[in-house]
């Protein structure tokens, strides 16, 4: 997931670039202060369940915990791992000056090296916040006060984490209408008065009836449902 996370993180500018206002307007604005909070508490979280008679077992993850961004940065985030029917929990502490993880019970600290690949992380999750997916917005509405909600494009969002993630599979024009046809996505977005981001929700359906390729490089995903939740608490700027 280290590639992924940023993107994933990325997904809240699901409007930067397309400006205007309305709906779009408010996604905008709040596209624009995502880069801007420096702390609060997140949760994360990516749940995929397979509908397949070979694979039915949710699997994903749920990560939750404060953070602070800065020169040196701070978390104290639970990271729980879903897979074939069992959950695990690990927690993870970044102090300013050193950091440990707890696993089963041990606590082990962690080493120089560790703690830089750990703020470099912290340091691309905020540079991943500019990942433009602006062309994934097929509509935009109001759903309330500080509200917006609309569908998405899946074969555009599909197309950008297979070259984020680094995969060589591309889809061609054809097969962009093949996915769009049989699956649909919606998305949620609440930010706070002064456009913070509060919550973000994406659920998606991929299609069952995806190319010969895509199968191959999605695995498990064809025919799941997707359901990714990102909610900061108490941001501040």
């Amino acid at each position: 997931m280290t590639r992924l996370g940023p993107l994933l993180l990325g997904v809240a500018l699901l409007a930067a670039g397309c400006g205007g206002g309305g709906a779009r307007g408010e996604l905008a604005k709040t596209a624009d202060h995502v880069g801007k909070i420096r702390s609060g508490t997140i949760s994360f979280s990516l749940l995929v369940t397979p509908q397949t008679k070979l694979a039915h077992h949710p699997f994903g993850f749920r990560l939750h915990g404060p953070f602070a961004f800065g020169e040196r940065p701070t978390a104290h985030v639970d990271y729980t791992q879903i897979a074939n029917g069992r959950e695990a929990t690990a927690t993870l502490v970044l102090t300013r000056d050193g950091g440990y993880a707890v696993a089963n019970g041990k606590r082990r600290a962690l080493s120089s090296s560790q703690l830089a690949e750990l703020r470099d992380a912290a340091a691309s999750a905020r540079q991943g916040l500019s990942v433009d997916v602006s062309h994934w917005v097929k509509s935009a509405s109001r759903c309330g006060s500080h509200c917006v909600s609309g569908e998405l494009d899946v074969a555009e969002a599909i197309s950008t984490l297979l070259q984020y993630t680094g995969s060589k599979a591309t889809l061609s024009d054809d097969e962009k209408k093949q996915v769009a046809g049989a699956t649909r996505a919606t998305y949620r977005v609440v930010s706070t008065g002064d456009h913070l981001l509060r919550s973000l929700d994406v659920h998606a359906r991929l299609a069952l009836r995806a190319p010969g390729r895509l199968r191959l490089a999605l695995g498990r995903l064809v025919g799941a449902r997707v359901a990714v939740r990102l909610a900061i608490a108490n941001p501040r700027k």
